[in-house]
């Protein structure tokens, strides 16, 4: 009886051996060929948020210069300075904010005043000015205060880009 199981097992091995083979090839992956990341699914990204907070005016310069390049290609940017960086947006800005970097021999606050000149939005955040006890006077021209309703607004929105430095 066993010799028989064993002759029946060895002849249906092959056909349930083909048989999975089969199925598994049938099957194709779960829409793998669809699939797409988010930034590719969605070509309405045209919005770019800048927040920059580092006191490094070489950090500083690459993030205005990365917010420039995306203007250039079409976005409209929209920078939020706090902490240190906030300082960019006074006035009168710390004697960093005059350093310049090659190859350009631009310095962030160069590139500050073209990117408001150009139209983009430039704002500190809503806690820069009441912790050094300053006003919006103490800001230079085209520079303002940005709500966190605004910003997360802002962030929150599909066709926004947000970059953080």
């Amino acid at each position: 009886m066993n010799g028989m199981k064993f002759r029946i097992a060895r002849a249906l091995f092959p056909l349930a051996a083909l048989t999975i083979m089969a199925g598994c090839q049938a099957t194709p992956p779960a829409k793998a060929e669809t699939m797409q990341p988010p930034a590719a699914a969605s070509n309405n990204i045209n919005r770019l948020l800048t927040i920059i907070t580092s006191p490094d005016p070489e950090i500083q310069m690459m993030s205005l210069v990365l917010t420039r390049a995306a203007q250039t290609e079409g976005m409209s940017p929209r920078l939020m300075l706090c902490g240190p960086a906030g300082e960019l947006a006074l006035k009168t800005p710390p004697e960093p904010a005059f350093t310049n970097f090659p190859p350009s021999g631009r310095s962030p606050d160069d590139l500050l005043s073209g990117l408001i000149a150009s139209g983009a939005t430039v704002e500190v955040c809503a806690l820069f000015l009441p912790t050094r006890n300053l006003t919006e006077e103490a800001l230079r021209e085209g520079v303002g205060v940005a709500t966190p309703a605004s910003i997360a607004e802002d962030f929150s929105a599909p066709e926004t880009r947000l970059i953080s430095f």
